[in-house]
């Protein structure tokens, strides 16, 4: 027998994959009006209402009062509000007049726009916490994978499955191998692009996969080779810049040093007085050679001195491992020119009161030469100060100024969001807004789930540290706080654009199941993989079915189900283009039951049919009747409620009109 009694309620169309009240709807984003647009998605009687505030011009047009009212509204329906926040790049990258590129200034300023969309986050719920989530990247991309067979990999990129075990380490990083159990075949993913940054200078590069038929075979330019060779070249430019401005020096010189031994006897003669006009003409002559060689000089020592002096700023993008060996340097080299600089400094002074003398004077260049001889020779030795994992020493390792975009990004992606958390936790304390990071375009910036996990973990790390250290909180609670406040926007719609690249939904899926664990919310909208169509569920080939079932599981592991408005249906420009409700399309996709013991008819079975009259208590309006009682009823008896044949009301008395 069938136990009539749940230990929690249900409702009816709640379904096996997601409870009927998590089911939720975003408002227009082309509006400031969101107390309209929330009454409205409140009166189509969902309990989930998302605040499509995309546009950050847009959200600034929303009156703070507003976001109390949307509270309110919330509070007194039993609803809960979420906000997509504005499309901004959490990293600091920005398109400009000279194309993209990354500026810490950018990051700044997102941090505090972030500051502000949390502020009204908190004024939406403020005795609870707000979801508000941004995308993961603006679009720019990171690196791009492709799904390739067997036979393209051997004729576009030269290599046979045999081959992969024998490449190079950089050609193996842009190559997967994987098992397939559903064909029995091997898989191959080959990395075609990846972006990368100038960290001094914020420039980006794309490095596309490139094979080149040289001679002795194809030669394999990956993108991890030509980032190595990108920064082999620039490191290698910088010194031969300083070298060959040092060799024009030392020919100078060697002119000079010919001069003088042309004048030295002259001057001997000029001292005995014996030098004809001519010789006297020929002395002149060669000392103006010798003073104009030597302002030469002196130009081409500023230039040494500014090409040293960014050398020895490049040794802060020596790779980390190193970081101790750097230090010592930097501390040795900056002792020498601190000394250079109090002998240099007392001379200034006597230069601006007046009493300088050509001893002086003398002193002062050669400090100059000093402090660009002493730059030169730390920088000459410094190899001696690192050792490979091998312990053999070796020459200045190169620096890294160039960088996968991508690792720069999950970097300074970390450093914002747990910078905004921090300061809206310090406000708010327990009713501090939700951080959502949702995946956009997976080719993109953080755009692979395994990076946008590690960006949420390296950020909740980073942000606990700050709660124990500046704040002292135990790391346990800490730990927790990070973890309730911090997480994903799974949208099963843009991960869905794997395809374009070769991919099934295997791979899909793959995907899910690696950011599962972090998932608070979940974007629902289908596509076909290859643009962000925003249609209903079911009406694409995104598993969005398949995905929903692996977050639940990952969620009761936890003890957790779906909240009100933790699943947004995003059907927008389905709306905009049919002018339908896509919520009765999302239950029929769901397989939403009308009763709570999911008892046959399902929504999916009926919503679209008329029910006859005679369903349930009889038929309804029969024919008899309109000829009974007339097509208005006007024979109805009065008691039935026909007409008043008196000249008064029967309640009130008043004369009927």
């Amino acid at each position: 027998m069938m136990n009539p009694f749940k230990s929690k309620y249900e409702g009816s169309m709640d379904s096996a994959y997601v409870p009927n009240y998590a089911l939720g709807a975003p408002t227009s984003p082309q509006t400031a009006n969101q107390i309209a647009e929330a009454t409205a998605r409140l009166n189509a009687g969902v309990l989930g209402v998302d605040l499509a505030l995309i546009d950050e011009r847009l959200f600034e047009q929303v009156p703070k009062q507003h976001f109390k009212e949307i509270d309110r509204l919330m509070k007194i329906t039993g609803a809960k509000a979420t906000i997509h926040g504005p499309i901004v790049d959490l990293a600091g990258f920005q398109a400009g007049e000279g194309g993209a590129r990354w500026d810490e200034d950018n990051r700044i300023q997102t941090e505090r726009k972030l500051n502000y969309y949390f502020d009204m986050a908190h004024e939406t719920d403020a005795k609870g916490n707000t979801p508000i989530n941004f995308h993961i990247n603006t679009g720019l991309p990171g690196e791009t994978w492709e799904k390739v067979d067997e036979e393209r990999l051997k004729k576009e990129y030269g290599i046979t499955p045999d081959e992969i075990s024998k490449l190079r380490k950089d050609e193996k990083s842009a190559i997967r191998e994987t098992y397939n159990s559903n064909t029995g075949k091997n898989e191959y993913e080959v990395m075609r692009s990846m972006l990368v940054v100038d960290r001094d200078k914020g420039q980006l590069a794309p490095l596309k996969y490139e094979v080149k038929r040289h001679v002795e075979g194809p030669v394999r330019y990956t993108p991890n080779r030509q980032l190595k060779l990108i920064n082999d070249n620039t490191w290698d430019d910088a010194k031969e810049k300083v070298y060959m401005q040092q060799k024009q020096k030392a020919e100078i010189m060697d002119r000079i040093k010919v001069l003088v031994r042309e004048v030295q006897p002259l001057e001997y003669g000029r001292q005995k007085g014996v030098l004809s006009n001519d010789e006297e003409a020929r002395l002149n002559e060669l000392k103006k050679n010798i003073e104009s060689w030597g302002g030469h000089i002196k130009e081409i020592d500023k230039h040494v001195n500014t090409g040293l002096n960014n050398l020895y700023h490049e040794l802060d993008f020596i790779p980390k491992e190193y970081s101790k060996e750097v230090r010592n340097l930097k501390e040795q080299i900056q002792e020498g020119y601190n000394k250079y600089d109090e002998k240099f400094n007392e001379i200034i002074g006597k230069l601006e009161k007046g009493k300088i003398k050509d001893e002086d004077r003398e002193v002062l260049n050669q400090i100059q030469e000093l402090q660009t001889r002493d730059l030169q020779i730390n920088l000459d030795k410094i190899g001696s100060r690192f050792k490979d994992e091998n312990g053999k020493i070796h020459g200045i390792p190169v620096p890294e100024k160039f960088i996968p975009a991508n690792d720069l990004a999950k970097e300074k992606t970390v450093e914002t969001v747990s910078n905004v958390l921090f300061e809206s936790w310090k406000k708010y304390k327990d009713n501090t807004p939700i951080m959502l990071l949702e995946n956009y375009m997976p080719e993109g910036l953080i755009g692979s789930a395994e990076d946008l996990g590690k960006t949420v973990e390296d950020t909740r790390e980073r942000f606990a540290k700050k709660l124990v250290k500046e704040k002292n909180i135990e790391k346990k609670e800490a730990d927790k706080i990070a973890e309730k406040l911090i997480g994903v926007t799974w949208d099963v719609g843009h991960i869905n654009f794997l395809r374009k690249y070769g991919y099934d939904e295997e791979k899909v899926k793959e995907e899910t199941r690696k950011i599962a664990k972090y998932v608070k919310q979940v974007h629902i909208t289908d596509n076909f993989g290859f643009n962000d169509a925003h249609l209903p569920p079911g009406m694409g080939n995104a598993p969005i079915k398949e995905e929903m079932a692996i977050i639940a599981q990952e969620m009761r592991k936890k003890g957790l189900d779906f909240k009100k408005g933790s699943v947004i249906v995003e059907a927008g420009s389905f709306v905009g283009q049919f002018k339908e409700n896509p919520h009765p399309y999302a239950l029929e996709y769901f397989e939403s039951p009308l009763y709570t013991y999911k008892s046959m008819p399902y929504w999916k079975d009926i919503w679209e049919t008329e029910a006859p009259y005679g369903l349930g208590y009889g038929q309804i309006l029969p024919e008899q009747h309109f000829g009974m009682y007339g097509a208005g009823f006007s024979n109805l008896p009065v008691d039935l409620g026909g007409p008043i044949s008196q000249d008064k009301s029967r309640f009130a008395g008043t004369p009927n009109a």
